[in-house]
């Protein structure tokens, strides 16, 4: 999945019932889900949209195997980034290799 530029709550209400199909056909298809979201064309988000967020990851990772690699444009991203994230489920990354390589090692 790939994120781009500054969202409205709109925005982020429409990436949740997008998000939610993805992740129900990926668990139908594995059983667990696994998902590189490329963040880094964005600089951020507005802090109802990052609760929007929050809730829809909290909502969708159930199963303990289930993963979510995001590569983040900056430091600062990834910083607050793993401020925000409340499970081992998440991480913030800098690189797609870092990022793919972390979601690879939990198989």
């Amino acid at each position: 999945m790939i994120a781009h530029g500054c969202w409205s709550e709109e925005d982020a209400r429409a990436y949740a019932v997008a998000f939610r199909k993805e992740f129900g056909m990926a668990r139908a298809a594995w059983g667990v889900v696994r998902v590189l979201l490329d963040g880094r064309d964005t600089e951020g988000q507005p802090a109802a949209v990052n609760r929007h967020y929050r809730k829809l990851m909290s909502d969708a990772l159930v199963d303990p195997y289930d993963r979510l690699a995001i590569v983040a444009s900056n430091s600062v991203i990834k910083l607050n980034t793993h401020r925000a994230i409340t499970t081992s489920k998440i991480q913030a990354f800098l690189s797609m290799n870092a990022a793919e390589t972390w979601l690879r090692a939990h198989q």
